[in-house]
């Protein structure tokens, strides 16, 4: 881009000013699903429901230490956090997923029969 010209292109703005050819930047779909699979199945173990059993594992792991004894007396503080973290997790996980999909790269689905196409068994 000659100098003194403005960015014509959002997303160029949006990195910087760094312009990056269309074809430069590629989003592999499985990679995607991958990962947001990966954070969604992490935070499954941070879910709310499973909360007094990560308080009791994370109090016996920490036990003796200063934050063992920071995580005992302000639980409902550690059960916030905890749930928040749950949250993002699960949020970003499924931002990935539904980009996945956008990139046609998540669980491809088998194509529908279409008129005049070859006849399946039943």
């Amino acid at each position: 881009m000659p100098a003194g010209q403005p960015a014509t292109d959002i997303s160029s703005a949006a990195r910087g000013g760094v312009e990056v050819a269309p074809s430069a930047v590629t989003v592999d779909g499985r990679a995607l699903e991958r990962r947001g699979r990966a954070w969604l199945l992490w935070s499954f173990l941070l879910c709310p429901c499973h909360l007094p059993l990560t308080l009791a594992v994370l109090t016996t792991v920490l036990a003796g230490t200063s934050l063992g004894v920071v995580l005992r007396d302000h639980a409902w503080v550690a059960g916030t956090v905890i749930t928040v973290a749950w949250l993002a997790g699960t949020g970003y996980g499924l931002r990935l997923i539904r980009r996945a999909e956008q990139a046609r790269g998540a669980c491809p689905l088998p194509a529908t029969r279409r008129a005049g196409g070859p006849e399946q068994p039943s």
